[in-house]
Parts: C-alpha cells; structure tokens; sequence
C-alpha cells in the first residue's frame, strides 16, 4: 500500500475496523469502487471537503479521525497542547466571582486579541485566551449594570469567537462547538437580533469544520434571515457574513445553485449603504464576497473558475494577513487540482509568508502537496516542494 497519503491510509483503516467492503463505503459515500481504492491506495488525492465528509459519513466517524489532528512540527505535548485544555477547563468551569476584573481592561485585553486572530497565531490565542475567559465569565455573572454588563457581553462574544477558530483550527471540533454556544449565549444576554444572527456565524463555523453541512446551512440561514429583519450596520454586515457562510455550506454540500444565489445576495449587501461594523470580526467586505466565491469553486471542484475568481480580487485588497493567506490557499489548491504544480507551490508559499498556519494546518493543502510530491517529473519544484512537506512535518 502507498503511505503518501495519510487520511487514504486512514480510510483504509476505519473500512476494514467497520468490516465493510469497497463497494459499500463506495456507494455511500456517492462514488464508485475504483475512486475508492485508488483514494486508499495513495493514487488519487481527496481535494474537496465534501468527499472528505462523504466518507466520515459513510464510515460513521469523524472528518478529523481521518484527517488526523492538524500537525504542527514540535507541537505534540507543547504548549498549544495545554493551552487547548485550559481553553476547555475555561468555557467549561462554573464563573467564580472572585476571579472577576475591571470590565474596562477586559474589553481592552479582548480588542487586543484582534491581531491574534487576523493573522492566525495560534501560540498567541493559546497564552491569553484561557484567563480571559475565565475573567470574563465570572465578570459578566458579577456585573448588573447595563452599560458595563453590555461591554462585557459584547467582549465575552467576540472571546467565544477567537476560542472557536482557534480549536476548530487545531481539529478540537467539539471544543469548537461548545466555544460556539458561549458565543451564542452572550448574544442572549445582549437581546439583540444582530448580534443573536451573528452568533449562528460562529455556531455554523464550528459544524462545517465537522462536516456536518446541513445543520451549517441551516444555523446560517436562520441567522441571514434575522439579521435581514434588523436595521443598521451591524445587522447588515451580519446578514452578509451569514450569507458567506451559508454560501460555503452550500457548495460543501453539492448545492452550487444555492451557493451561487448566497453569494449574489452577499454582494448586494456589500454594496449598500451601511458600513460592515462587524468587520473586526467577519471581515465583511466586497472583496471577501470574491474571497468566498474562490471558496465555492475550489470546494465545487471547479479549479477554473477559482483562477478566473481570482483574477478580478487583489489579495491585498482582503483586509486581513489571515484572508490574504486564504486566498493564496485557493488558488494554490486549484493549480494542484489543474496539475499546475509549479504555481501551486509558488502559491502555497506565498500563503505561508502571510500566516504559516494557515497552510500547514489544512488538512486538504496537506493532501495536495504529498500528492505534488509523488507525481513524476517534479523535478522544477522539487525543493521548493520538499520545504513545505518538512516544515508541514510530512515525509519529502
């Protein structure tokens, strides 16, 4: 068997502990036996989300148990490791009130998370994220005064917020949801419906990174069509996230139609009159409706259209390191897809200089590079290749 490819290995794996055959895995994940088998055997790379989730379906079991936990190079018992439990210790510890604070300097310390976040430093979010939260937590159940209570609130959402990306991102996806349902609870507390829609944002993140589509589409539907009821900035730039998100939700789950009109209505309400107030968090913007439209083609399997998507978007337009990063990752994978490997490395690159995280951690940019690297006549690439497989931890 060719070991290239971790999850076609770990496909193999999680058929043969559930005593099915090829046939049968095959057809419930909407595929044949030969794709299957070449998946397994290393030949043929998963390049889309939505196979991915097919076959964790199929085999009833996580994405991530096929994937494997994200790998970072040294990671294993460090301190990302032990800050993912003080994380889990911190969402799931009851408030004590003697470890409440001066909201002020915790409003001050969760703007301060801001960077952190755009550029995807994990080891950052890592240090600070656990004591906040805690300090938060007890802070908010501390405070009756509406103006304080509000601040905190607010800042408590956008804390829940950074602890769901940063677990989503190092595979935690439980933890990822429970992150997602304080974010949800804050939003209660503040009883408005933009910030209640804009909850369902967090929530519909965590359950794609879970595969779990329909229930993405569905949060992140609700939420577009509570914040469209709202006026103002905030409901407005909420509307629009949502309808990114439910966009992607969309093409995962092979409704390219629904996906497109997601994204025609996000563009329109780009294009309003009102400012994206929740841009510090969403990144709401025309330019990340073009983002998300790369993210649709590239996970509906059209590497084309990603490259023509990205002809008509400057990366430098995105407002974050973290987007711009996303981008390079897009159009990365749909040069791999199109066996463009030369620029698809030069891509892949180019996103590791903005925010290495965000490449080494996909488990699909992972896929795609021990794929570049078993296919014959790399030799142009070769060590540009091999650096990004040793600093992605992956045999080169």
């Amino acid at each position: 068997m060719d070991e290239r490819t971790g999850i076609g290995a770990a496909v193999r794996s999680a058929r043969l502990r559930r005593g099915l055959s090829l046939d049968v895995v095959a057809g419930l994940a909407g595929h044949t036996k030969s794709w299957l088998s070449k998946v397994e055997r290393g030949v043929l790379p998963l390049e889309r989300w939505a196979d991915l989730a097919a076959l964790a379906d199929a085999l009833e079991v996580s994405p991530v148990d096929l994937t494997g936990l994200p790998h970072v190079p040294g990671r294993q018992g460090g301190p990302l490791d032990a800050a993912v439990v003080r994380v889990r210790e911190a969402l799931q510890d009851f408030p004590d009130p003697a470890r409440a604070d001066e909201p002020a300097k915790l409003v001050a310390e969760t703007e301060a998370l801001t960077p952190l976040r755009s550029s995807l430093d994990l080891a950052g979010l890592g240090e600070v994220l656990p004591g906040l939260l805690i300090r938060l937590r007890a802070t908010v159940a501390a405070t009756p005064g509406a103006e304080d209570r509000t601040r905190l609130l607010r800042a408590y959402f956008w804390a829940g917020h950074a602890a769901m990306g940063m677990t989503k991102n190092l595979g935690y996806l439980d933890l990822a949801w429970v992150a997602a349902l304080h974010v949800r609870q804050a939003a209660e507390g503040l009883d408005d419906p933009a910030w209640l829609a804009a909850a369902e944002f967090a929530r519909a993140h965590a359950l794609v990174a879970a595969g779990l589509t329909r229930a993405a589409l569905g949060y992140s539907s609700a939420g577009a069509d509570l914040a469209s009821t709202a006026a103002g900035p905030d409901a407005a730039a909420a509307h629009g996230a949502l309808q990114l998100v439910a966009a992607y939700a969309a093409a995962l789950a092979g409704q390219t139609e629904e996906a497109s009109a997601r994204l025609d209505t996000a563009e329109r309400v780009a294009a309003g009159e009102n400012g994206p107030a929740f841009t510090r968090g969403f990144s709401f913007s025309p330019p990340n409706v073009g983002l998300h439209r790369m993210q649709v083609a590239v996970e509906s399997g059209e590497p084309a259209q990603v490259a023509a998507a990205a002809a008509v978007l400057s990366a430098e337009a995105l407002p974050t390191p973290e987007r711009q990063a996303t981008y390079w990752v897009d159009l990365g994978r749909a040069h791999a897809m199109m066996h463009g490997d030369e620029e698809a490395v030069r891509m892949l690159r180019r996103a590791e200089r903005l925010a290495p995280l965000r490449v080494r951690l996909h488990p699909l940019v992972r896929e795609a590079v021990a794929d570049m690297l078993c296919r014959p006549q790399r030799a142009p690439v070769s060590r540009e290749l091999r650096g990004l497989a040793y600093r992605m931890g992956l045999p080169h």
